[in-house]
């Protein structure tokens, strides 16, 4: 994941059908969670490169709270701020009591790169 994140030159996406197509990924793989998303249209205008970052986000916060904190509901939403696009997963899960030794918080907190514009 984290090599994704880095990736100089990140597929082209739209990020809401991308972010859909995830959320219902995970609904196969887990169907007592509950998943939503809001995604702005308005987030399309951003370049390729930054509408990819932000799902490679959505990627990996879905993805580490299926796997850590046992959720009943995640919810992604992203949006555009005069100086920067957000994006954020929250859930309900528990946190894990014992981290591990994976990289991909601080990879997602040091991802900015200057193909991203650090997601502005």
């Amino acid at each position: 994941m984290l090599r994704r994140l880095r990736d100089p030159a990140p597929a082209p996406v739209r990020l809401g059908g991308a972010v859909d197509g995830l959320i219902e990924f995970w609904r196969g793989v887990r169907p007592q969670t509950e998943f939503s998303a809001d995604i702005p249209g308005a987030l399309e205008a951003l370049s390729e490169p930054v509408r990819a970052a932000l799902f490679r986000v959505a990627q990996e916060g879905v993805s580490n709270a299926v796997r850590h904190g046992r959720p009943a509901r995640i919810t992604v939403a992203a949006m555009l701020r005069p100086d920067a696009a957000v994006l954020s997963v929250q859930d309900d899960g528990a946190a894990d009591p014992a981290p591990g030794t994976g990289s991909g918080w601080s990879g997602l907190r040091n991802g900015c790169r200057p193909w991203a514009g650090c997601w502005r």
